[in-house]
């Protein structure tokens, strides 16, 4: 229960001018930055939940940084380039957690295979040291662009869930979009893997509702996903407009209003908006062919479960049909009923052992590959507030709510450490995981006493991140917070209406929030002025 109302807050606009500066330099030289320090939270406390890559225990890592496509649909808010992790710097990285006993590796990464070569040469290194892994790439890659050697050299690593993005199979939205898919190629390729190598969980990422689009182009994305015998997980994005980006623009010359564009941001994955060019009703009737009429496919569910049981334990397979079903899922029994099946239906295949890949005590075995350097006695305090997961008795029955890292805040912490040492003392904490209503955030930041408050969320989150901001200025911190992530890099001016944070960082954090910290610490730990803060680029400020 909350401790006070939100909408008795007295909550004043800024009147102050919002001052911009430029935005930093891409990091280009990924081979000598820091890999992130993960003795810095507690892995223990990640260990019954399933992430973005369908298990648990798993290690997260990113590959590359930045994107070269100009899809429409996106922010533009990345680094229009790839600058990519060398293959021996990344294997050297999963190497060091596969010593621990790690066995499942998940890479963030969207376009891991624009370089050929260099991923090529990865995968190659993990065939040539004999090391058993499940590799994971729960964002996808760009399925025009893959041979069928590079297929065959993936799996034979042991890459076992690949995603592909589709969006729209016309190709008149093809070009709307900017994305441009060679259409045939992709199908070339899915129907390859789906009857080479059908254990490999294949999914594929369709988005519906793109501005313009007509009732029959919908129907061409459904038909491109039906003549595929067998996906294991496909989905339908209902699309989500941003202001600012080309689609919403496009959208708001078609008669939708900002307005409409701005609340549907936070709608959960299942609902509906009113920005699709579409009646709800249709929409509906659509998810409904493709649930029954392919997805809960008695023929399809008898193939694919089987073969996802090599991947999954029985608990991850309910925990990744509950993110997956729009409806309730609590045992594997109920999705066998749910499809008119029985155990006895299926071949004799057996669940994964749950003792693949799990690592005991994980925190005291990362401890032993990190050192944190030991704080100064004047030491700033730094806490880093992960809100990117709803309190349990917020999440309000929305979808596809999976538990993942603080990856870019271990990324920060271990870069400060790295160039500050004993200046600064950090914590990170993430929402769900270390607390999980604001009575146990308000006792962590009464406990840690931090100097700075750092908060990472997404634009998905943000009606959650502003609730917790305004929660924490009216139980008396009175000191610097600072927002990032993507929803503070696409809509600062959105953010910094309100005086509850001082500073939003834009883009990548590590280098900017050094800078940020640096100046907070010459200035006995408070906020520093406008001539300092106008020399610091990526961020944005109040002046007086």
């Amino acid at each position: 229960m909350d401790l006070f109302s939100f909408e008795e807050l007295d909550v004043q606009e800024s009147h102050k001018k919002i001052h911009e500066t430029p935005l930093r330099e891409q990091i280009k030289d990924l081979e000598h930055h820091p890999i992130p320090n993960r003795a810095l939270i507690n892995y223990d406390n990640y260990q019954d939940f399933i992430g973005i890559s369908m298990v648990k225990n798993t290690i997260v890592m990113q590959a590359t940084r930045g994107c070269p496509y100009t899809c429409a649909y996106c922010h533009k808010i990345w680094p229009k380039s790839h600058v990519r992790r060398p293959a021996e710097h990344i294997f050297n990285e999963m190497k060091m957690y596969y010593d621990l006993g790690y066995r499942r590796f998940a890479f963030v990464d969207d376009i891991f295979n624009l370089d050929k070569e260099n991923s090529s040469r990865f995968f190659q290194m993990i065939l040539d040291n004999n090391m058993k892994v499940h590799i994971f790439f729960p964002n996808g890659m760009r399925g025009d662009i893959l041979t069928k050697e590079y297929i065959d050299l993936m799996v034979k690593a042991g890459v076992v869930e690949l995603p592909l993005a589709l969006e729209t199979a016309t190709p008149r939205l093809q070009k709307l979009i900017g994305k441009n898919l060679n259409i045939d190629r992709l199908k070339e390729n899915l129907e390859y893997i789906s009857t080479t190598y059908p254990h490999v969980i294949l999914e594929l990422f369709t988005i519906h509702g793109i501005p313009t689009e007509t009732e029959e182009e919908a129907y061409n994305t459904y038909n491109f996903i039906n003549s595929i015998k067998w996906l294991h997980f496909p989905y339908i994005n209902i699309l989500r407009l941003y202001p600012g980006t080309e689609l919403a623009n496009i959208a708001m010359e078609h008669g939708i209003t900002l307005e409409q564009i701005e609340e549907a941001t936070c709608l959960a994955f299942h609902e509906i908006p009113d920005t699709i060019p579409f009646s709800k009703g249709f929409t509906r009737a659509y998810q409904s062919k493709l649930l029954y009429g392919y997805i809960l496919n008695k023929e399809r569910l008898q193939k694919v479960i089987p073969l996802q049981r090599r991947i999954m334990t029985e608990d991850e397979m309910v925990q990744k049909y509950n993110s997956y079903f729009p409806f309730e899922v609590n045992n594997f029994d109920f999705i066998l009923e749910t499809a008119g099946l029985t155990r006895e239906d299926l071949n004799d295949e057996e669940f994964v052992d749950d003792s693949w890949g799990y690592v005991e005590h994980p925190h005291e075995k990362m401890s032993h590959l990190f050192t944190v350097p030991e704080p100064e006695e004047n030491a700033l305090r730094v806490l880093f507030l992960d809100l990117s997961q709803f309190f349990t008795d917020k999440n309000n029955n929305k979808l596809y709510d999976l538990v993942e890292t603080p990856l870019g805040h271990m990324y920060l912490l271990t870069y400060l450490y790295e160039k500050l040492g004993g200046a600064v003392e950090g914590k990170i904490l993430k929402s769900r995981i270390d607390f999980n209503s604001y009575e146990a955030m308000k006792e962590e930041i009464e406990k840690y006493q931090p100097d700075v408050i750092g908060i990472r969320t997404l634009t998905y989150h943000k009606e959650f991140f502003q609730e917790s901001v305004r929660y924490i200025r009216k139980m008396g911190y009175d000191k610097i917070i600072i927002a990032g992530g993507p929803y503070a890099t696409s809509s600062y001016e959105e953010l910094m209406q309100e005086n509850e944070v001082d500073i939003v960082s834009r883009g990548e954090g590590e280098v900017t929030t050094y800078e940020l910290m640096k100046a907070i610490i010459d200035n006995d730990k408070k906020l520093p002025d406008k001539e300092v803060l106008s020399q610091i680029k990526g961020i944005v400020y109040r002046e007086d």
